[in-house]
């Protein structure tokens, strides 16, 4: 089967008998160890042999969009609600009157 389609596919390009319908499904990969599920991604399915491909033109976007540089760092750690800020952190604890 080729991996191109042309520009308006018509004609299967695996049993050369079926149309070629442009249809959406799920994208579902392992990215950096991490799954990606991507639903309504463009995709092309034979109406007789069921051929499916995904579109390669929006598999190339998607590509570009995982592998772009971020234009401002990311922070990698996050802080939850329960976490004190840096400056309560910094503050000393209330002397505690000894008894005698």
């Amino acid at each position: 089967m080729r991996t191109t389609l042309p520009a308006n596919p018509e004609t299967c390009p695996r049993c050369f008998v079926g149309r070629i319908e442009r249809v959406k499904a799920v994208l579902t990969r392992v990215v950096n160890n991490q799954v990606l599920s991507v639903p309504d991604f463009p995709a092309w399915e034979c109406d007789v042999c069921h051929a499916f491909m995904y579109d390669p033109r929006a598999l190339l976007e998607l590509q570009q969009v995982l592998t772009a540089k971020p234009s401002h760092p990311v922070r990698k750690t996050l802080r939850t609600a329960k976490s004190a800020s840096p400056e309560a952190k910094l503050k000393k604890p209330a002397k505690l009157n000894r008894l005698p």
